[in-house]
C-alpha cells in the first residue's frame, strides 16, 4: 500500500513538472515573461535574468526552479527571448528550452498589442534510485518518456501603465498518467489558460502596482493570486501577495544604478496540518544590457530634450501666437495648417514703430523648483497654464503618468503664470508637429504654442 502510495505521489508531481511550461513562480512584476511569451522585451531593455526557487526549504525532494532568461527588443515591432529552465520534483527532473518570437501592433503613442509565440523542446530523467518497478508499467512509461516538444502562445495589450495579458501556456498535447486507469489519455491543452492584469500609480516618490493572475489547468485545480507592489523612486521595492493554491508572500528588490535589478520573495507556510509547514524562497536577478530602445512608429511622439534656442539661431518666421494671443484657441486637426482667430482690434491712430530685431541670448540653465524658474526665449507647446503652483505640479504628473517621457514646467515672465509644456524648440515647424500630436490625447487637446521673446 505504501509503495503504490509513493508511486503516485511521483506520477502526481511528474505530472506538475513535465506540464507545467510556466512554473510555479511568485515574482509576476518581475519577470512576466516567464508567465506570458507575448510580455518578452516589452521593457524596451535587453535583459538577461536568473531565476531559483526553492519550495518546502529543509524538506526532502521538494520542488526546486532554477533557469536563466534572456530578451532582446528591436526598434521595430519584433522581439525575440529565450529561457532555459530546470524544474526538479521528487524523482522527477524536467529541464527545458523555450525561444520566442513577439511581435507588437500600435494603436496610438501609448496603445499597444503585443503577441507571442514560443517553441518549447524539453527532456525528463526519471531518477528511481536502483528501484525495481519492472513490473509496474505506468512507471515504466513515465520513465521512457524523455524528449518531449510543445508551443505556448501569449496576447498582451498595453495601454500607458495598464497592461492585461492572456496566454495558452500549452498547445500541445502531453502524455498524461491516469490514476484511474493507469492509460495515455489527451486532453485539450486550450483548457489551460493564464490571465493577468496590472497597473502601475504614481505617486510623488512612490509609486503603487496591484496585478491579479487567473491560472486554468485542465483537469487539475485552478489557482489565482493578487499582490501590491509599493516602489520607492523606483529604486527599492516591497509587497505582498496571496497564492490560492500557496497561501501568503512577501516581496524585496532594488534597483542599482537602473542596470541591476534584485528581488526576493518569502513565501509563508500554509496554515493547514494536511500539508507541509515549511516556507519557501524565491531569488531573481538581471541586467539590463544597454540603453532602453525606443520604438520607431512611437519616435514621432517622443519629446524632444533639445536647447530651446541655440545662441544667436535666428527663429523661423511662420505664423506664430505671441504672449498676448497665448489665449486664443487654435482649430487645428494633425498634419493641417492651424487656423488662427484673430482678435478684434480697436482703430487707433498710432504711428506704427518698426520692429527692432532682438539678438537671442543663450538658454539660461533652468534649476530650482518651478517656481524658481523662468521660461527662456523660445517656442513652447503649452497643455496648461495656472496661477497655484500646486495645480501645475499634479498636471504635470498627470502627463507624466499618461506616457510623456519629458514634461517640464516654468514661469511665463509677461503675467507670472506657472506653464506646463511637452516640448521647446526654435521651429515653428516642429512644435506644429509637436502640438498636433499632443492634442491627439484627450487630456492635451487644448494644448497651444507660446512664444518668449
Amino acid at each position: 500500500m505504501r509503495r503504490g502510495l509513493v508511486i503516485w505521489f511521483l506520477l502526481f508531481f511528474s505530472l506538475l513538472a513535465a506540464g507545467q511550461n510556466t512554473p510555479a513562480i511568485r515574482q509576476f512584476y518581475f519577470n512576466p515573461y516567464l508567465f506570458n511569451p507575448a510580455f518578452a522585451g516589452i521593457n524596451g531593455y535587453t535583459e538577461v535574468s536568473l531565476l531559483y526557487r526553492q519550495q518546502w526549504l529543509g524538506f526532502n525532494n521538494a520542488p526546486s526552479v532554477s533557469g536563466f532568461t534572456l530578451q532582446y527588443p528591436t526598434q521595430n515591432r519584433a522581439s525575440f527571448g529565450m529561457n532555459f529552465l530546470t524544474q526538479e520534483v521528487v524523482a522527477l527532473r524536467t529541464t527545458s528550452t523555450q525561444a520566442t518570437f513577439a511581435y507588437r501592433v500600435p494603436i496610438s503613442a501609448n496603445q499597444f498589442i503585443f503577441l507571442g509565440l514560443s517553441a518549447v523542446v524539453g527532456f525528463n530523467d526519471l531518477n528511481l534510485n536502483g528501484a525495481d518497478y519492472s513490473n509496474d508499467p505506468a512507471i515504466l512509461n513515465a520513465a521512457s518518456n524523455t524528449f518531449y516538444g510543445d508551443a505556448n502562445f501569449g496576447l498582451a495589450y498595453s495601454l500607458g501603465s495598464l497592461r492585461l495579458g492572456f496566454s495558452f501556456p500549452k498547445l500541445l498535447g502531453q502524455p498524461y498518467f491516469s490514476p484511474q486507469d493507469l492509460v495515455n489519455t489527451r486532453y485539450a491543452q486550450l483548457r489551460n489558460q493564464l490571465y493577468s492584469i496590472s497597473y502601475k500609480f504614481p505617486s510623488g516618490n512612490f509609486s503603487f502596482e496591484p496585478y491579479a493572475l487567473y491560472r486554468i489547468n485542465r483537469d487539475l485545480q485552478n489557482w489565482w493570486e493578487t499582490a501590491i507592489v509599493v516602489y520607492f523612486k523606483e529604486k527599492i521595492w516591497t509587497g505582498a501577495s496571496y497564492n490560492s493554491a500557496q497561501g501568503i508572500g512577501f516581496f524585496l528588490g532594488a534597483n542599482i544604478k537602473e542596470k541591476i535589478r534584485f528581488g526576493y520573495s518569502y513565501e509563508v507556510p500554509l496554515a493547514s496540518s494536511e500539508f507541509i509547514s515549511t516556507s519557501s524562497h524565491e531569488v531573481q536577478l538581471q541586467w539590463r544590457l544597454g540603453k532602453k530602445r525606443i520604438f520607431k512608429w512611437a519616435a514621432r511622439f517622443a519629446v524632444s530634450d533639445q536647447p530651446i534656442v541655440k545662441a544667436n539661431t535666428p527663429i523661423k518666421e511662420e505664423p506664430i501666437i505671441t504672449q498676448k494671443e497665448e489665449s486664443l484657441v487654435i482649430n487645428v486637426e494633425p498634419d493641417q495648417k492651424p487656423i488662427i482667430t484673430q482678435p478684434k482690434v480697436e482703430e487707433r491712430n498710432e504711428t506704427v514703430k518698426p520692429v527692432v530685431e532682438k539678438k537671442v541670448e543663450p538658454p539660461i540653465e533652468q534649476k530650482g523648483t518651478a517656481d524658481q524658474l523662468t521660461l527662456v526665449p523660445g517656442l513652447y507647446v503649452i497643455t496648461g497654464s495656472f496661477q497655484n503652483l500646486d495645480f501645475a505640479t499634479a498636471h504635470q504628473k498627470h502627463l507624466i503618468a499618461l506616457g510623456y517621457e519629458s514634461v517640464k514646467s516654468g514661469v511665463n515672465p509677461k503675467n507670472k503664470l506657472f506653464c506646463v509644456y511637452v516640448f521647446s524648440s526654435n521651429s515653428m515647424q516642429e512644435s506644429k508637429k509637436a502640438m498636433g500630436v499632443s492634442r491627439l490625447k484627450t487630456a492635451t487637446r487644448t494644448a497651444w504654442i507660446l512664444r518668449i521673446d
